[in-house]
């Protein structure tokens, strides 16, 4: 069984008793940027619910969370978080939407998709404790070890150890590569700044890019962007036969175009060099050969070792150096 298949299947009874009979749950906090990380996740949180024949009855992002509207459509169901690496206060807004919805909602059930916890602060870390021990009914899903130790010293809850939702994602083809390696290193908070300056590649063999910014010459997504502004104050209703039904369709539809783009993007590598863990879980599942080299806390050597995805065509370097030298030895790396 291959790594995709064993760590789908671990997903599947880490949630089993955890996605409801039917479909009166929430999942929020909807990526609305450009990463296509978090894009990835979640369409792998959507094929994770399609798996179970169901769809959530509400959606919303951090900045369109209508309560009321949520709780309508809701009942008494529960309240799914999308996953990702922002549980902790490396990211702030998404720290202070996570407290909210345990403050508003200490009795209801409560399930944070996988996540990376990652706290700079102690007294942060306290106020999310402080929450939890409050909250009667919070389940906390990790994806690396050093979270699950974490919150299993600081928080009362119950924690399990789960893969990224990403790899729920259905199976997909790579592209035919146009260049002999890519990299693709973060521009962001999260960079160890990996340096490409002291190197001169050959541009037609070697492409350095981030996650690209909203491409502004795609215009179903800017079509479907600008109807989601215009509406953004509308309850985000996905009942069957509710009129904003087609919102969620809309939504999942932006998810899934950022998803193809950075599918697309890695593609164009024959060989692939990222320090982003989705650039890692992507390569994976589009079985591209890749060097991973870690972010500044180490998020992606974590999460590789709790779940063995560092093997075959996938290996991990301490430096850019290394990584080229690995490429080189074990894939024939020419340029």
């Amino acid at each position: 069984m291959s790594v995709v298949s064993q760590l789908q299947q671990t997903i599947l009874s880490t949630m089993s008793d955890l996605v409801p009979k039917d479909g009166r749950f929430a999942l929020v906090d909807f990526p609305d940027h450009n990463n296509v990380g978090d894009s990835a996740i979640y369409v792998g949180e959507s094929d994770l619910f399609k798996r179970f024949s169901l769809r959530p009855a509400y959606i919303s992002s951090v900045h369109h969370t209508n309560w009321a509207d949520m709780e309508s459509a809701i009942g008494d169901g529960p309240i799914f978080i999308h996953g990702g690496g922002n549980f902790g206060d490396l990211w702030p807004e998404f720290n202070d939407f996570h407290e909210e919805i345990l403050r508003r909602y200490p009795n209801r059930r409560v399930i944070q998709l996988p996540q990376t916890i990652f706290y700079e602060q102690p007294e942060k870390a306290a106020s999310m404790a402080a929450l939890c021990e409050a909250h009667k009914d919070f389940v906390l899903l990790v994806r690396d070890q050093r979270s699950f130790e974490f919150a299993k010293e600081n928080f009362k809850a119950d924690i399990r150890l789960c893969p990224d939702s990403a790899f729920m994602i259905e199976k997909r083809d790579r592209l035919a590569p146009t260049h002999e390696l890519l990299m693709l290193l973060r521009q962001d908070k999260e960079t160890r700044g990996v340096d490409t300056s002291k190197h001169q590649y050959p541009k037609d063999r070697v492409l350095v890019v981030d996650w690209p910014e909203e491409i502004s010459d795609n215009s179903k997504l800017n079509k479907i962007r600008s109807y989601l502004s215009a509406n953004a104050h509308e309850p985000w209703l996905l009942l069957p036969g509710n009129k904003h039904h087609r919102r969620g369709n809309l939504l999942e539809m932006v998810a899934r175009t950022r998803l193809k783009t950075g599918t697309e993007l890695l593609s164009k590598g024959r060989t692939v060099i990222t320090d982003r863990l989705h650039g890692h879980i992507l390569c994976t599942l589009l079985d591209i050969p890749h060097v991973v080299i870690d972010n500044s806390y180490g998020k992606i050597s974590g999460f590789a070792k709790a779940w063995g995805t560092f093997s075959e065509n996938r290996y991990f370097a301490q430096s850019l150096d290394e990584a080229i030298s690995i490429l080189k030895e074990r894939q024939n790396l020419a340029i």
